[in-house]
């Protein structure tokens, strides 16, 4: 299934989640490959199925919150930055794991992340 293919809406949300996790892979082998553009179209992606799980609520949107714990990086980082409204304190927690992380660049993404929080740049709802 190509990206244009997958309904938000017909989706169920264990599907909204899988699709998040294969985004989120995707975004993390974009790095690899330093390719800009898909990288931003892949977080538009997954902030398009970050909201379709915000409109059906607070148990939906919860469905992420496995993912800190999930293997690869980019995924904890994305289920961290979509959840930050619901458990700030664990979010929080997770990003900063990953930018604790020797794991380049997404270490400094997330420390960017963190840092933009802070000044009170980025609003996670």
């Amino acid at each position: 299934m190509n990206d244009r293919e997958f309904d938000l809406k017909g989706a169920s949300t264990d599907e909204l989640i899988a699709q998040f996790v294969q985004y989120a892979l995707d975004q993390d082998a974009t790095i690899d490959y330093l390719d800009l553009d898909r990288y931003n179209e892949l977080d538009k992606l997954i902030a398009g199925i970050g909201q379709e799980l915000k409109r059906r609520g607070l148990e939906a949107r919860k469905q992420l919150l496995p993912l800190y714990n999930y293997r690869q990086a980019q995924v904890r980082l994305q289920a961290a930055r979509f959840t930050y409204a619901l458990t700030p304190e664990a979010a929080r927690k997770c990003i900063q794991t990953v930018a604790d992380s020797l794991i380049n660049p997404i270490n400094f993404h997330a420390q960017q992340l963190l840092e933009s929080i802070d000044a009170g740049l980025e609003k996670l709802d």
